[in-house]
């Protein structure tokens, strides 16, 4: 309970500086609406607004309200509308309720008249025609979501219990499909083991699960579950979350079976050379310098296991190792899979510079303590990028031959700088469920 209001307060103080500073009297969140199919009457899966989960663990109470202004108690409006067909939002018992003018309305027309008092504040959600109709002037002001994104990349004690929640449940889960794989199972049977160990529906998942049997796993965003499994399973690739209160666990991990011992070394060293560089890292370097870094230990990785005929430092200059690591190390985690502001430098929304040749780096930002952000280096035989070294000799071709049947390597672990010190808090899991 202590850390809730602990992060109460730091939330309420955020967003009072926010105000202040964009000269907005206050701010209406709006949780979202449920969106329909087209010439469908069903609704897409609901996600919560990050900004109203923000402020309470409350992620199923579709058009609910908060609406703040500096030195008042907020109000928490949630519709429990008089619905036989659908489930409503239960008001459980939290330490956020007491804290929160909290108003239980059956329609959105006496949600619109509780607001009557808030409509020259800005107005947060994803549902334009809804503030224009209730006379809101104000909706995603620019400067304001700028002030607000870039303090959320600083987590409170509270969103780190929270992410470290739902690692464990991730963790759990990534290994209850690790063992269909060397059961045999294929993708969409390895996939509900996973659903299954987690006691949660796919649409309870912050994003789709890559779930990559053999050389599907050099397929970035494999999004394909193959119901038959392939006459033999060699290697495992598994990009998958869990949410716990709206936080976001992002795990992956790459397994194989005992009988192909030289692509478990591969592995082996692409781990090992992840938590080395996790132990690196430091509050006041620039996350991007760390995206470098790995591309010069991956130089090296290829050429110790004979990937590249060239010297690493050729295999850097001339860019072959992005042709084996395209993407990048890792992006901000916490109420959204890729957190937003990565590339934002301060409270004004200044843009990092991003022409440094690696287009795909979602964080650019220097580390900061409280940050929460994913390292996830990986290796791949992608013959579309492998193609333009064609011709060049710095490929042994030989040796991605050996490479392609597995597809590729990737290992994500969620990091949080804790004072000033990296934590990673996604092993501790699998360590407990080992």
């Amino acid at each position: 309970m202590n850390l809730y209001n602990d992060h109460f307060e730091t939330i309420t103080q955020r967003f009072s500086n926010a105000l202040t500073a964009t000269h907005n009297e206050g701010v209406v969140i709006h949780s979202g609406s449920p969106q329909k199919i087209y010439l469908d009457d069903q609704s897409y899966p609901y996600k919560v607004n990050p900004h109203f989960a923000y402020w309470v663990p409350m992620t199923d109470c579709p058009d609910s309200f908060i609406a703040f202004k500096p030195g008042q108690k907020p109000l928490l409006i949630v519709l429990q509308a008089n619905d036989f067909w659908h489930t409503q939002p239960q008001l459980n018992q939290g330490p956020w309720l007491e804290l929160f003018d909290t108003k239980s309305v059956p329609t959105l027309t006496q949600a619109e008249q509780l607001l009557a008092d808030y409509k020259q504040c800005a107005w947060l959600g994803d549902t334009p025609h809804m503030p224009t109709q209730w006379g809101f002037e104000t909706t995603n002001p620019e400067d304001l979501l700028a002030f607000l994104h870039y303090e959320r990349a600083q987590k409170t004690d509270w969103e780190i219990e929270l992410l470290t929640t739902a690692n464990n449940m991730a963790a759990r889960s990534h290994l209850a499909a690790r063992d269909a794989f060397l059961a045999g199972a294929s993708e969409i049977d390895i996939h509900n083991h996973y659903l299954l160990a987690m006691s949660a529906p796919e649409s309870a998942l912050p994003y789709s699960s890559i779930v990559a049997l053999n050389n599907h796993g050099a397929v970035l965003h494999y999004d394909r579950y193959e119901t038959t499994a392939p006459d033999q399973s060699i290697a495992f690739l598994i990009d998958a979350g869990a949410r716990h209160h709206g936080y976001v666990a992002d795990i992956t991990r790459t397994w194989t079976t005992p009988e192909h011992s030289e692509f478990q070394q591969f592995i082996d060293r692409i781990t090992a050379e992840q938590l080395a560089l996790i132990e690196t890292l430091k509050v006041g370097s620039n996350y991007a310098s760390y995206h470098y870094d790995m591309h010069t230990r991956l130089a090296d990785v290829l050429s110790d296991f004979k990937l590249i005929n060239c010297s690493a430092d050729e295999a850097l200059a001339t860019n072959v190792t992005k042709a084996f690591f395209p993407h990048g190390l890792g992006h901000l985690i916490g109420l959204q899979t890729h957190d937003v502001a990565g590339h934002q430098l301060d409270h004004q929304g200044t843009e990092a510079n991003t022409s440094d040749g690696h287009p795909f780096l979602r964080l650019r930002r220097e580390i900061t303590e409280g940050m929460a952000f994913t390292i996830e280096p990986g290796c791949y035989v992608i013959d579309q990028l492998l193609a333009e070294h064609t011709g060049t000799g710095r490929i042994n071709q030989a040796r991605v031959d050996w490479l392609r049947p597995y597809g590729g390597v990737r290992i994500e672990d969620t990091v949080v700088m804790k004072d000033h010190k990296p934590v990673n808090i996604t092993l501790p899991g699998f360590n407990q469920h080992s």
